[in-house]
């Protein structure tokens, strides 16, 4: 996966221009030292060079965030985080980074220097703040506009240092199957016809809003992005990616709604902000090869679409699926290292792709044709008779049939045990506890192993009742977990 970058945090308290600031004594800056193991936090072990912006709270403990500050001074992008996790101790996150001891924090001009300084910066002002950039070594007044700008300028000199353009995203709008033309007609004698827009491929087309864009006119954006794909990429200074599925554009908006479509969920769960899973834009190429296949790969952190059959990234279940190895690779770096750890990860891959049908607002129910267990069954009318499902989520497979030269076919183990979880529970609450368990997962895990942890993660999240459906869900696999 990408490294993550700190997260910069937004300081809540404003120095005003002409305010006086109270300057205790100069204070070492420790240079940035990364994530600190479990250890114990108090009064006495904080840095002194820290101020308490805020507390929040989580599924599992509280998260004590602060500033860096240099004589009184915030640091521009410094921060320090105390995570107290229930019953588990605490971690520290530090993000404070190397100040030069120098930095003359005396001497600064007139509020109407600044306002010269950012005269032509778009927007009108919103928030000031004295700050210290710790990278130049120099005091600055950091401006934001509600244009979505944010601009520094010199405290001593007046200069307009740099602006930044933080408008993150945007809203079009696009055409895709959602999530496939078999299970919109709900009939199993639906042919892909070689990228032709037959009339029954036509109806099944359904407008979308494309969200979270960015405003470079490509389908690129918040959790997603369209970085290599055969035929060019899609452009649109409007962002409306309307097109039919004989172009080869088609599948390019079908891979960004897919990727978008399934963070936005696990952000609605909560896995938002420092708790997020995969929480950045997901690089995707679309038709770049001719095989009937598509893949993650985690050196480059990238998923890529095949063309063989059925264009993949036409069928939205296969997004999910293949969405699904990032969000484990997130969670778990270099997951999947045995067979049995990666058939578990094709297992929720199908898990995955289910959910997001159940989830999908074009889909109200499933009738015995096209059930939400028969995963992709758009993708595989190429090769498989009906009913057309590249696998399924209601087998009776136990670990009694499990094959360890076969991941895919193994995988089918563990997405019955989750699809049964998440008819006890419910989908989100069994969404909730299945993806907050993956965090414990080891690189290599086994189904013992994973199914112990989903058990006690249940127990923790949701009480022993939700914790003992679990448990059954998992047993009737024939996984032998001891929790």
């Amino acid at each position: 996966m990408k490294p993550r970058s700190p997260i910069t945090v937004a300081v809540a308290l404003t120095a005003l221009l002409g305010v006086g600031l109270s300057v205790p004594a100069p204070a070492a800056t420790p240079p940035h030292t990364g994530d600190i193991a479990r250890s114990a936090v108090d009064a006495r072990t904080l840095p002194g060079n820290l101020r308490l912006l805020e507390v929040k709270h989580s599924l599992l403990g509280s998260h004590r965030w602060y500033q860096q500050v240099h004589r009184g001074v915030p640091v521009q992008g410094g921060y320090y985080v105390v995570h107290d996790l229930d019953g588990a101790g605490e971690r520290v996150d530090d993000g404070r980074v190397a100040v030069d001891g120098r930095v003359d924090i005396g001497g600064r001009v007139a509020a109407r220097a600044v306002e010269r300084a950012v005269r032509q910066v778009p927007g009108r002002f919103v928030r000031r703040e004295l700050v210290v950039l710790a990278a130049s070594g120099r005091l600055a007044y950091r401006v934001d506009t509600d244009a979505g700008r944010q601009a520094f300028v010199d405290a001593r000199t007046g200069r307009l240092i740099r602006v930044r353009n933080v408008l993150a995203h945007a809203e079009g709008s696009g055409r895709v199957f959602d999530p496939d033309p078999v299970t919109f007609h709900d009939r199993q004698r639906v042919r892909d016809a070689k990228d032709t827009n037959t009339a029954e491929l036509k109806a099944a087309y359904r407008a979308v809003f494309l969200r979270r864009l960015n405003t470079s006119g490509r389908l690129v954006g918040t959790w997603a992005r369209v970085t290599r794909a055969k035929g060019g990429l899609a452009r649109s200074a409007q962002r409306r990616f309307f097109y039919q599925r004989r172009d080869e554009r088609f599948e390019q908006v079908s891979a960004y709604y897919g990727v978008d479509t399934a963070q936005a969920y696990l952000q609605s769960l909560g896995f938002s902000g420092r708790a997020g899973i995969n929480a950045e834009s997901q690089d995707i190429h679309v038709n770049t090869f001719r095989d009937d296949n598509s893949y993650y790969d985690p050196n480059a952190d990238r998923i890529s679409f095949g063309t063989g059959g059925v264009d993949d990234a036409d069928d939205l279940e296969v997004v999910w699926h293949e969405y699904g190895h990032a969000v484990q690779d997130a969670q778990v770096p270099g997951f999947g290292t045995t067979n049995q750890s990666r058939a578990l990860g094709e297992g929720f891959g199908d898990y995955l792709a289910l959910a997001m049908s159940q989830h999908s607002d074009a889909v109200s129910g499933r009738s015995e044709t096209t059930p939400y267990a028969c995963i992709m069954n758009w993708d595989s009318v190429s090769y498989t008779n009906a009913p057309h499902c590249i696998r399924r989520a209601d087998t009776n497979l136990t670990m009694a049939d499990y094959d360890g030269n076969s991941i895919h076919f193994s995988g089918q183990i563990w997405s019955r045990a989750l699809w049964d979880i998440n008819q006890a529970l419910g989908a989100n609450e069994a969404n909730l506890v299945i993806f907050e368990a993956q965090f414990l997962f080891a690189r290599d895990t086994t189904y013992k192993a994973a199914g112990n942890r989903t058990i006690q993660t249940a127990s923790r999240l949701l009480g022993k009742a939700a914790a003992q459906l679990v448990r059954r869900a998992v047993l009737r696999r024939g996984i032998a977990v001891t929790s």
